[in-house]
């Protein structure tokens, strides 16, 4: 998955697509072995700033949920989700 190609969904990305949100989650999951073990992190930090203000809130909603279902589930081994209360958002730390 590139950057590349989750930049031209966000471009494009009119109406919520099974696909779409596949793939920029996928690019999100991507971004995970950039990071440092130790290292805490927002979702929204795994995209560039101009990409996720380009995501509809709604779609950045259930990719937050997405998201945090990953980290819950499958990467339960590589991320520990945090509640962040100043934030009120979900921060995440990678093991």
């Amino acid at each position: 998955m590139s950057a590349e190609r989750a930049t031209r969904i966000t471009e494009n990305m009119n109406t919520e697509t099974r696909e779409s949100m596949t793939i920029l989650l996928e690019a999100a999951i991507d971004e995970l072995s950039h990071l440092h073990a130790g290292e805490v992190f927002f979702f929204p930090d795994l995209y560039r700033g101009y990409e996720w203000k380009r995501i509809p809130m709604q779609s950045r909603l259930l990719l937050g949920r997405y998201f945090m279902d990953f980290a819950h589930g499958e990467a339960g081994q590589k991320l520990i989700g945090v509640l962040d209360r100043t934030a009120r958002q979900q921060r995440y730390v990678k093991k």
